[in-house]
C-alpha cells in the first residue's frame, strides 16, 4: 500500500499484535524506526452543578494575573474560601474567574435593549438555561412561572452525539432531589438539552439509576461468567503478545515491555478487586426500604433528610459507570437552581436559622460559605 496510508498502528497489526496490546508496545523503538505521538489518554466530561450560586467574595482567589500558579495550595489556604477543602488537590485544579454568559445578561431582558431586538424574559433564571447551551431562553412569557427553556443543544450532548455515541450510554443525566414541579420555573430544573426547548430529565433515584446501568443487582450466573470471560480474554491476549515479542526486542525495550506487562497485571487486579463490572455493588438500602418498589425508592430519594446519602450513592454509581466504560459524559445536578434546602448535617451550620438555601442566597447568609465548602468537599 502507499506509504502515506501505512501508519504505525497498521504496521503493528501487521505483526499480529492485538488491539489490546498496541497501546503498550506502540512506543518501542525496536519495532520501527520512528514513533509518532502516543495515543491520547481517555477523555471524560463530568459536569457538577450546585444550586443558588455562591458568594463571590469567598469564591475569588486572592491572586492576580491572567494565569497564576496555585499548585502549591497557598492560594487556597484561607479557611473562608469555597475551595479550601480542595487545598490538598490544588495541583490538579484550574479556577476560572470572570466568565460571562452574554445571553444571560440584563440587556437581553427586553427587546428595547437586546442586541437581537427580541424580548428574552427570565430574570436570573437565564443563567440555568444558558449554562451549558450558551443561548438565550426561548418560549417564555415572564420572569418566573413560565420563563421558557434554553434555545440550543448543551455541550454535554454535543460530546455525547459527536464523540462518544458508541458508548452503551452516550450520556447520563443524574440529579439529587431536583424539583419535579415543572409548571413553575421549569428552566431551573434542567441543565442538559438535546435541542432548543428539548431538555433532558435527570434521574434522581439511585436505585433506578443503578438498575438501568448494571441491571438488577446481582444478575444471573451466566451474566457474571460472560463478563469475567470477556475481561479475562482481553488481558490474556495482551500477555501472549508480550511473550511473543520479547525475543524481538532490544534489552532496553524488553525492560520497558516488562513494565507494561506489570501495568496490565495491575489493571487485572483492579478489574477484580476495585471495580469488577460483573459484580458492582448496588446502593445499600436503609432498613425497611423495599428496593423492588420503584414508588418507594423514588419517595425515599426525594426526602430532604436523605439528601447527603442520595448524593453519595449517585457519586459512587457515576464512578462505577465511568470506570466500567459504560459512559464518558455525565451531568450531575445537586438539586435545582432555586432549591430551598436546609443543611443541618454540615458541622458548624447554624441550625437556628429558619432560612432555606435559596432564601440564604438572597440574604447573604453566613451559612452559605459552609454550604459551598460542603459541596466542594
Amino acid at each position: 500500500m502507499p506509504i502515506s496510508n501505512f501508519n504505525r498502528r497498521r504496521f503493528l497489526q501487521g505483526l499480529g499484535i492485538s488491539a489490546a496490546t498496541i497501546p503498550f508496545v506502540i512506543g518501542l523503538d525496536s519495532l520501527y524506526a520512528k514513533a509518532d505521538a502516543p495515543p491520547d489518554m481517555k477523555k471524560r466530561f463530568l459536569f457538577m452543578y450546585t444550586p443558588n450560586g455562591g458568594l463571590y467574595s469567598h469564591f475569588r482567589l486572592r491572586v492576580h494575573g491572567p494565569a497564576m500558579d496555585i499548585s502549591d495550595g497557598t492560594a487556597l489556604a484561607d479557611p473562608n474560601l469555597v475551595y479550601h477543602p480542595l487545598q490538598a488537590n490544588a495541583a490538579n485544579l484550574m479556577v476560572l474567574d470572570r466568565l460571562s454568559w452574554v445571553s444571560a445578561r440584563q440587556e437581553y431582558q427586553t427587546a428595547a435593549t437586546a442586541p437581537d431586538k427580541t424580548n428574552h424574559p427570565g430574570g436570573h433564571q437565564k443563567g440555568m438555561g444558558s449554562l451549558l447551551t450558551g443561548t438565550t431562553l426561548q418560549g417564555g412569557t415572564n420572569d418566573f412561572g413560565n420563563a421558557g427553556l434554553g434555545s440550543g443543544i448543551s455541550v454535554d450532548q454535543v460530546l455525547a452525539t459527536k464523540v462518544f455515541s458508541s458508548k452503551k450510554f452516550p450520556s447520563l443525566e443524574v440529579g439529587v432531589q431536583v424539583d419535579e414541579n415543572l409548571t413553575d420555573r421549569y428552566v431551573d430544573k434542567r441543565v442538559s438539552y438535546d435541542a432548543p426547548i428539548k431538555p433532558r430529565a435527570p434521574n434522581c433515584d439511585p436505585f433506578a439509576l443503578f438498575a438501568s446501568l448494571f441491571g438488577t443487582p446481582g444478575g444471573t450466573n451466566n451474566d457474571k461468567a460472560l463478563r469475567t470471560l470477556l475481561d479475562g480474554s482481553v488481558l490474556d491476549n495482551a500477555y501472549k503478545d508480550f511473550a511473543r515479542l520479547q525475543p524481538k526486542l532490544s534489552g532496553a525495550d524488553q525492560k520497558l515491555l516488562q513494565q507494561h506487562a506489570d501495568s496490565v497485571r495491575r489493571l487485572e487486579n483492579q478489574l477484580s478487586t476495585v471495580v469488577d463490572c460483573g459484580t458492582v455493588m448496588p446502593p445499600t438500602a436503609q432498613a425497611g426500604l423495599d428496593t423492588s418498589n420503584a414508588t418507594a425508592t423514588h419517595k425515599w430519594a426525594m426526602t430532604p433528610a436523605n439528601f447527603p446519602l442520595v448524593g453519595a450513592m449517585m457519586t459512587d454509581i457515576i464512578v462505577e459507570a465511568m470506570a466500567c466504560g459504560l459512559t464518558n459524559v455525565v451531568t450531575f445536578m445537586w438539586a435545582n437552581s432555586e432549591a430551598n434546602l436546609g443543611y443541618p448535617w454540615i458541622p458548624g451550620f447554624d441550625t437556628t436559622s429558619t432560612r432555606g438555601h435559596h432564601d440564604m442566597s438572597h440574604a447573604r447568609d453566613p451559612n452559605l460559605v459552609l454550604i459551598d465548602q460542603w459541596y466542594a468537599s
